[in-house]
C-alpha cells in the first residue's frame, strides 16, 4: 500500500499538462487587462482551486512542480520572438529566472490554499507582489 507521500501519477500528469497549457489561455488576457503579475496570479490561484488542490494528502511540492512548469510554458511562448531576432538571451534570461519565480509564487499561492482563511489572501497577495517586484527588477516595468 502505498503510503500519502507517493505521488498519484495517473493524476499528477493530467494536472502538469493544465499548468503546461495555462500560459497560452492566460497570456492573451494580458493584451486586453496588461498587468501580468495581476492576471498569472489569479490564473495560478484558479488553476489550483479547480483541480482541487489541498495539502491535505501531504502533496506540497505540486504548486511547485505546477509553477515550474507554467514558467517553461511561457517561456517558450517567447521562442518564435528570440529566433526571429537572431538572439537567444532574453529565452535564456526567461528560462533561468522566470521559471523558479513562477515556482516560487505558486508555492506562495498553494501555502496560502493549504492554511486556510485568511491565509489564501496572503498568499495571492505575496505572490503577486514577489511577481511584481521580479517584473520591475527585470526591466519590464510595471504594467507590462
Amino acid at each position: 500500500m502505498p503510503n500519502r507521500r507517493t505521488p498519484n501519477i495517473p493524476q499528477v500528469i493530467p494536472q502538469t499538462l493544465f499548468a503546461v497549457m495555462l500560459p497560452v489561455f492566460a497570456v492573451p488576457f494580458e493584451f486586453i487587462i496588461p498587468v501580468p503579475w495581476l492576471i498569472e496570479e489569479l490564473a495560478k490561484y484558479g488553476m489550483l482551486r479547480m483541480i482541487g488542490w489541498t495539502n491535505t494528502e501531504g502533496k506540497a511540492y505540486h504548486p511547485l512542480l505546477f509553477g515550474a512548469v507554467f514558467g517553461l510554458s511561457e517561456s517558450l511562448l517567447f521562442l518564435p520572438s528570440a529566433i526571429q531576432f537572431g538572439s537567444l538571451e532574453p529565452l535564456l534570461f526567461r528560462l533561468f529566472l522566470t521559471v523558479p519565480m513562477h515556482a516560487v509564487t505558486m508555492g506562495a499561492v498553494g501555502l496560502g490554499i493549504a492554511n486556510k482563511g485568511k491565509w489564501v489572501f496572503v498568499g495571492l497577495a505575496g505572490a503577486m507582489l514577489i511577481h511584481f517586484l521580479f517584473n520591475v527588477v527585470a526591466g519590464q516595468g510595471v504594467w507590462q
